[in-house]
């Protein structure tokens, strides 16, 4: 009896170290699946020397790295940009600090983008202190099909959103110099793209 209790419950633990994994997996290959959207988006829209897209940037930080999935660096600011791919529907706020996915009638919790995305921004900010604040925008985009069931914070986009709000801003907001300063300062400051780096 003692045995057959100890194996239900080896197995239990497998069922939900395998069930935690492949869910892992999923949102995983769904964040990938969005980054790579939004960088065809951003190099295809944005191809001209005014503008240096830089895609999967890990940086370190005071606790170890960060890693940002796109940063735009342009005469018209640096965008900080990070992407969610989800679906279903989609309720939270700019102050809350989870939001929530629903999918029929099964909830998910997820860090607020906005909250997750200011740590990165911060980062930017600091390698790039010689920019003012005002130039550097943090910004989320959602590359599903999830629908905002609350009223959408104003940084966070749909992709096409995105392009048209990026182009709203001053065109000059940077000198092509700073474009061309900033962008070598974020090249040295990155960590190698490796497998390694993903991992740690």
């Amino acid at each position: 009896m003692t045995e057959t209790i100890i194996i239900s419950v080896i197995f239990l633990g497998l069922g939900i170290s395998l069930g935690y994994a492949l869910s892992s997996f999923r949102n995983g290959l769904n964040e990938h699946k969005g980054e790579g959207y939004i960088r065809k988006l951003l190099s295809k829209r944005f191809n001209t020397i005014e503008y240096h897209v830089l895609n999967n940037l890990t940086l370190p930080v005071a606790d170890g790295s960060t890693q940002i999935d796109h940063v735009l660096v342009s005469t018209r600011g640096v965008f900080v940009i990070e992407t969610k791919n989800y679906s279903g529907w989609i309720f939270g706020n700019e102050k809350s600090a989870k939001w929530t996915q629903v999918i029929y009638k099964t909830k998910n919790s997820f860090q607020n983008p906005l909250h997750q995305n200011y740590k990165h921004t911060k980062v930017i900010q600091n390698i790039l202190d010689f920019l003012p604040q005002d130039v550097i925008h943090s910004v989320v985009v959602f590359t599903g099909s999830a629908e905002f069931k609350t009223e959408k914070p104003d940084s966070v986009f749909e992709p096409e959103e995105l392009l048209d709000y990026i182009e709203s801003q001053p065109s000059e907001a940077l000198s092509q110099n700073r474009v061309s300063f900033s962008v070598g300062r974020l090249e040295c400051a990155r960590y190698q793209m490796s497998g390694q780096t993903d991992y740690e």
